[in-house]
């Protein structure tokens, strides 16, 4: 009958329900896993910049014409901390 059709269409639809909904929750679990290293890979990049813009320094102070900034191919070493402030 048209009762039992209305039921088992509801019933599809609960499970499609149910369906989307676990799989909204792993996307959001893996999300929040990328988040979290994404955050740890940052601070890593930001302490080797440091560690660099350190050596870059105590390089100039011992022979200013010799500075790493002279070999480093990158572009600009403050513009690339300043990214990651």
């Amino acid at each position: 009958t048209g009762n039992e059709e209305q039921l088992q269409l509801v019933n599809d639809l609960q499970s499609k329900l149910e369906v989307a909904n676990s799989e909204l929750i792993s996307e959001k679990q893996k999300a929040q896993t990328l988040a979290a290293e994404n955050e740890k890979l940052q601070y890593r990049i930001s302490h080797l910049l440091r560690s660099i813009k350190n050596a870059d320094l105590k390089l100039e102070q011992e022979s200013p014409k010799d500075g790493f900034r002279n070999i480093w191919p990158y572009g600009n070493l403050d513009e690339i901390l300043y990214m990651f402030k």
